[in-house]
């Protein structure tokens, strides 16, 4: 848009210059104004040893202190010298090239005055992004994943930064997992300047996550029935028990070791289960229900009856093995 406006001064800065100079004025050129003399003001160009910019590309207004009238003054600093350095970086320019790229545009007067070294020098302002500003925003990440854990870094790498424009920079995840398996940091992060892609850099490492993870007080042998007493809280990274863990006792308690539990061996769900309701062995009523018609005898559990699963009983009276339902505490209704 700037390069268009800048086309634009320059047409109509054209169109007026070659109006008779006593309709310059009429034109509404402010640039046609004489001294007090009464004479035109010379049009000068002084260009820089060395300055700095802000573009990718350098403008000779960048470069230079330009004497001239107003559009005229406008047109000459928007004069495209070339491709600018790279952020942070250095690059010259020759006298002669700058003096050529001036004299070639039609609008610019043919006595104007020159003034310029021979090398001209042009580094480009950049701004620095830190590793450590990095490792805050991924830190402000993991607060956002691992929300009320405890977490911190074991490692942190950055690779690929470089210095970049000035302008609103800004960091954006290019994924929204960042941690990957054991705790492993393996991601990459866009850098964006004034809303624009700039840079893509890749952030390596690991992390630990802790937590107050259940573990066994002391050995603890299959078919136990589980009780507060047994367990005990102890600090954890999380990534290195790989498996699902317990962090509250109560759903745990009451429930039967499945298995040998070794003493502060971390417990996991799956080391559990609920007691049956019925045990092998038992008495139980069982109930056999039909459309108005309800008939209840007992029976024999032959196996442990978990409630609402088949279990198999055996008829009292028949001595017949029949399927059921546990229904409750010695409570079996024939299934269907």
């Amino acid at each position: 848009m700037k390069r268009v406006m800048s086309a634009v001064k320059i047409m109509i800065f054209l169109a007026i210059f070659a109006l008779p100079a006593g309709n310059a004025f009429a034109a509404g050129l402010p640039d046609a104004q004489p001294d007090n003399g009464g004479t035109v003001l010379p049009v000068t160009i002084r260009v820089n040893q060395s300055s700095l910019i802000k573009g990718t590309h350098v403008l000779l207004g960048d470069i230079a202190m330009i004497s001239a009238p107003g559009v005229l003054k406008e047109a000459i600093a928007e004069i495209d010298i070339g491709t600018g350095p790279d952020p942070g970086k250095i690059k010259y320019f020759g006298r002669r090239k700058i003096v050529s790229m001036i004299r070639s545009k039609r609008f610019v007067p043919a006595d104007i005055e020159i003034i310029s070294p021979e090398r001209i020098y042009v580094k480009c302002m950049s701004q620095t992004l830190t590793p450590a500003r990095i490792r805050d925003f991924v830190e402000h990440c993991l607060a956002e994943e691992f929300r009320g854990r405890e977490f911190e870094f074991l490692s942190f790498n950055v690779n690929g930064l470089e210095p970049y424009p000035v302008g609103k920079l800004e960091i954006q995840p290019v994924s929204e997992k960042i941690v990957r398996n054991k705790g492993r940091i393996s991601s990459f992060l866009d850098i964006i300047i004034n809303g624009h892609k700039q840079d893509r850099v890749n952030i390596s490492g690991r992390i630990a996550v802790y937590a107050d993870v259940a573990c066994a007080l002391h050995s603890i042998e299959k078919g136990r029935i589980i009780s507060g007493s047994d367990l005990y809280f102890k600090r954890k990274n999380i990534f290195e028990i790989n498996d699902e863990f317990i962090t509250d006792l109560k759903p745990v308690e009451g429930k039967i070791a499945t298995r040998r539990i070794r003493k502060d061996q971390c417990v996991k769900p799956e080391f559990f289960s609920q007691p049956p309701v019925i045990h092998k062995g038992d008495i139980v009523d069982l109930i056999v229900k039909n459309p108005g018609l309800l008939i209840v005898t007992r029976a024999r559990s032959r196996e442990d009856g978990y409630a609402d699963k088949v279990i198999i009983v055996e008829n009292l009276s028949s001595g017949k093995l029949v399927r059921g339902i546990v229904k409750g505490h010695s409570k079996v209704e024939v299934a269907n």
